[in-house]
């Protein structure tokens, strides 16, 4: 079937923009022309291997062919990679019209289009879309570092501290096969596709964007509108209706007998009189409405009231306060109850208004493509009708103008033949029949030849990843190598006497100075040999790799930074092997141009991790279901400009209780991350105008620690803006009440809750942390109130951070868990107070493998349910706050006591 290029001209919001990766970014620099369309597909299982039609949508950021049952299909049955195949075709009697094959590894799929032009068509589409993809993924490929190849690929964030600019440049190559607009059809129409996107419409709902009928020897087009569902109707509207249509008999029958009255000869009723039975019946149909939405209030109504009396008389008829008070406590859960129905009301009602808004967008792109599709076959038309002439004129020996208004396919094929030729061509059917053969021959040489430089080019592919995972390998092990190598020297160096050993002493602390001082060791490079592998000093995120040296023991600390990277390295290599973003990749080409919903799929997703480039998008999504009717209402009451603009611009130059805590806070946040190393650098400045503003949105918090360190790491991803939105997501929405008040009464909390889950899921190790005295909260009450961002190694903590913003704050129990569970069996084997403390404030450094961690956080701790940590959170709540007004008691009863003994002294002086 005909591939087609349709305009469909999807709006993106210009908000949404900014959640692109940079690739895409590129491609809309220099844009491409998508294609779509019904191609014939064989089967390539089963005795008779038939050919079915299929849908097939290009995608152009991964470069692959996917291919759907139909058009309005969301689910794809597969797809093929266009960036490592191959294309070729026969032509004469062995190979059918139109058909074509597509190698891919030790694949070959063969397609079959409508006919010879169509084809051709889309080889040369698919080669030039292969060719810009190859050259935009060489251009990326150049900017990566050692270490980066080593791991997986990412894309930067189009906004937040990560965004950077791609350098990718689109070269433009000319066509092998020149094929004229005429020969394509409709296919060289528009640029634009229904492609599945992440900011379009619902894909859910496609429409049938073109259909060829089912004989060959018809191939126009035709457009299937999409016709929404009817809407259900009310109970009441159906009786109006029923009313209505009544009424409208009695006047037909009446109409009718005065159409026989009036055959008959005696006129009974004038024109006049009809217009006047006719609104006469419109004020009757509107009189039964409004009385049927009178009749709806009163009920409702009545039942309030009946509802009310009856409340109150049980409430008057109680026998104690007790039971009255019950009676009140049933009200609040009723009223609770009510509230929760109502807000899961107003998010249907959302995405109802979403659904009502894509289908009407769908109604607009369907009226544009009729009318396109229109044109076209006018354009049709005039070409069949030209070409009509041009066989007529042939026919009757009119060569002349023919010649010179040929097809531009035939000049391509024979660019060296002048009219004379082509006329003994004509005339003396065997030299075309040589010269048919001879095409034939070089084609299928140039096929086999291409195929054997696709193997070729797929070789070097296997060989270089190969290469990359040994590197990564060696580098893991270099890391091992040099730790253990600055153990030997530091149990080695160690002060004797003697002249000999005294220079050996020299000699091993010159060998400490130069594996602790990589800078200053950097090797030379010499022209023909392998450099020795460089160090670098930050991670992808802005993180130093030497953050957690110790100033005390600079040996050890260095000894055991490079063990911890070398077991990173070895984790990546696993998480590659698992091809978390080919899972990712799959899931947004089924779900298209839809937005994200909470599903079981999404969820086992976020807790295998979000790829780098996906990462900016999701946690937006997952900030905009905890405050999006807040942050729109919040927007509606500040004028002409966004709530967070409107809190900068109204509270410029005034007294902030809160600043002066902000400003000795902020070079303490995250001081190993490169965006936030001195005053003048733009994550500090962003970071600053982030807490000032929330402190004057909830001027009930204002300011605690760690609240900056929230903030800083919403900014690696995210724009200043969404940054403080996702602030209050997590203060105000996600963490339970007082969590960051003055108090810490969530804080407190949580920590009792964690101990009582510890006791329950690994009781030995409990057990052995009491009888040692070992109060946990010292350890664990930091990783709560900062979400792990300090000392947790910075792949480790954006994972829990997926989880986290999108389940809530139940992981960051699973993942304290986690930690204990994993580093059980070392923490047993310490047997004090003082060795237990030392490897818990450690411990988290050494938490690199992800997948380990996710494996014991989601599935070894099972059953987790949240009912149960709701329960001991009420439980301790009380405690805690028991606890706190006795203290506050205690510091009144003290602060009396103390200004009474003052007063006794000043007395007592001043009697003497």
């Amino acid at each position: 079937m005909e591939g087609k290029l349709v305009d469909l001209d999807i709006p993106v919001a210009e908000n949404e923009s900014s959640t692109e990766p940079e690739v895409e970014k590129a491609e809309v620099a220099h844009p491409l022309p998508r294609l779509c369309g019904y191609l014939n597909k064989r089967a390539d299982r089963g005795l008779v291997k038939a050919f079915r039609q299929r849908w097939f949508v290009f995608e152009p950021r991964r470069c692959r062919l996917y291919y759907y049952k139909s058009s309005e299909d969301a689910t794809a049955l597969g797809s093929i990679d266009i960036a490592g195949a191959s294309f070729s075709f026969e032509q004469g009697e062995q190979g059918r019209a139109g058909q074509f094959e597509i190698t891919c590894g030790d694949r070959t799929y063969v397609l079959q289009a409508a006919n010879h032009s169509t084809m051709m068509y889309w080889l040369q589409e698919l080669q030039s879309r292969r060719r810009h993809y190859s050259q935009l993924r060489t251009s990326m490929t150049k900017t990566l570092s050692t270490s980066a190849m080593a791991s997986a690929s990412v894309l930067p964030p189009s906004s937040g501290l990560l965004k950077q600019v791609p350098s990718a440049v689109d070269q433009t190559v000319a066509p092998l096969i020149n094929i004229d607009d005429t020969s394509r059809g409709v296919a060289a129409v528009n640029s634009d596709v229904c492609l599945p996107s992440e900011d379009g419409p619902d894909t859910k709902h496609w429409p049938a964007l073109v259909d060829n009928k089912q004989g060959e020897q018809q191939g126009d087009a035709k457009v299937t509108n999409f016709q929404p569902p009817p809407s259900p109707t009310r109970s009441g509207v159906n009786r109006m209706t029923g009313f209505a249509s009544s009424i409208k008999k009695k006047f037909s029958a009446s109409r009718t007998a005065t159409h026989t009255e009036s055959n008959t000869g005696s006129v009974t009723y004038s024109l006049e009189d009809i217009l006047s039975l006719k609104d006469k019946v419109e004020t009757l149909e509107q009189e039964v409405e409004a009385n049927q939405k009178v009749i709806k209030i009163l009920h409702e109504q009545l039942s309030g009231a009946q509802q009310e009396k009856r409340s109150s008389d049980h409430f008057v008829h109680a026998g104690s306060e007790k039971e009255r008070l019950e009676l009140v406590r049933q009200k609040d859960r009723q009223l609770a109850e009510l509230q929760r129905q109502l807000n899961q009301v107003k998010m249907e009602k959302e995405d109802m208004r979403l659904d009502v808004k894509c289908s009407e967008t769908s109604m607009r792109e369907l009226n544009e493509q009729l009318l396109m599709f229109q044109e076209m076959l006018q354009a049709k038309d005039q070409v069949i009708m030209q070409l009509t002439h041009q066989v007529y004129e042939l026919e009757h020996g009119q060569s002349g103008p023919a010649e010179e208004t040929a097809d531009n396919s035939v000049q391509s094929t024979q660019p060296q033949t002048n009219p004379a030729s082509v006329a003994d061509w004509l005339d003396d059917p065997e030299n075309l029949k040589d010269s048919l053969q001879a095409f034939q021959t070089q084609n299928r040489f140039l096929n086999n030849e291409i195929l054997e430089l696709n193997l070729l080019r797929n070789d070097d592919a296997t060989r270089e990843q190969l290469h990359l995972e040994k590197m990564a390998e060696l580098e893991a092990k270099y890391y091992q190598i040099k730790s253990k190598y600055l153990l030997l020297l530091n149990e080695l160096h160690t002060p004797q006497r003697g002249g000999e050993e005294n220079k050996t002493q020299e000699v091993i602390s010159q060998l400490l100075d130069e594996a602790i001082n990589v800078e200053g060791n950097e090797p030379v490079e010499s022209p023909g040999r392998l450099q020795p592998l460089r160090e670098e000093q930050f991670d992808r995120y802005g993180f130093s790799m030497e953050a957690g040296l110790d100033e005390a023991n600079p040996v050890i600390s260095r000894a055991g930074s490079l063990q911890r990277r070398s077991e990173e390295i070895k984790a990546r290599s696993i998480e590659e092997n698992i091809s978390i973003g080919v899972k990712w990749e799959n899931y947004f080409a089924n779900i298209g141009n839809r937005d994200l919903v909470r599903l079981p799929e999404l969820k086992s997703l976020i807790r295998a991790g979000i790829p780098h480039e996906y990462r900016e998008r999701i946690w937006n999504w997952c900030v905009r279901l905890r405050v999006q009717s807040v942050r729109e209402q919040a927007d509606r009451t500040a004028p002409k400009r966004s709530h967070y603009q409107h809190l900068r611009v109204t509270n410029r130059g005034k007294f902030n209780p809160a600043g002066k805590q902000i400003e000795l806070d902020l070079m303490r946040t995250l001081p190993h991350n490169w965006h936030y190393g001195s005053m003048e650098s733009e994550g500090i400045q962003k970071l600053r105008r982030v807490l000032v503003a929330y402190s004057w949105h909830n001027p009930a918090i204002g300011y605690c620690q760690g609240l900056n360190r929230i903030a800083a790491i919403a900014l690696l991803f995210m724009t200043e803006e969404d940054a403080f939105w996702c602030l209050v997501a997590i203060v105000e929405h996600v963490m339970p009440q007082d969590y960051f008040s003055k108090t810490l009464a969530g804080s407190q909390v949580d920590q009792r809750v964690f101990k009582d889950l510890l006791k329950e899921k690994m009781p030995h190790l409990s057990s052995h942390l009491e009888n040692n005295n070992v109060d946990l909260s010292l350890v664990t009450f930091e990783w709560f109130l900062t979400i792990f961002v300090d000392g947790v190694p910075s792949d480790t903590m954006l994972r829990i951070w997926d989880a986290f913003l999108y389940e809530g704050s139940k992981v960051l129990f699973r993942y304290a868990l986690a930690f204990f569970k994993a580093s059980e069996e070392t923490i047993l084997q310490q047997k004090d107070y003082m060795s237990i403390f030392k490897f818990l404030r450690q411990m988290p450094q050494t938490m690199v493998d992800t997948r380990r961690l996710a494996q014991i956080a989601f599935h070894d701790l099972n059953p987790f349910p949240r009912r149960h940590i709701n329960a001991r959170r009420m439980f301790h709540k009380e405690n805690v706050w028991t606890e706190l007004r006795e203290l506050d008691a205690i510091r009144e009863d003290f602060k009396s006591t103390y200004q009474r003994d003052t007063t006794d002294c000043l007395s007592d002086d001043e009697n003497s």
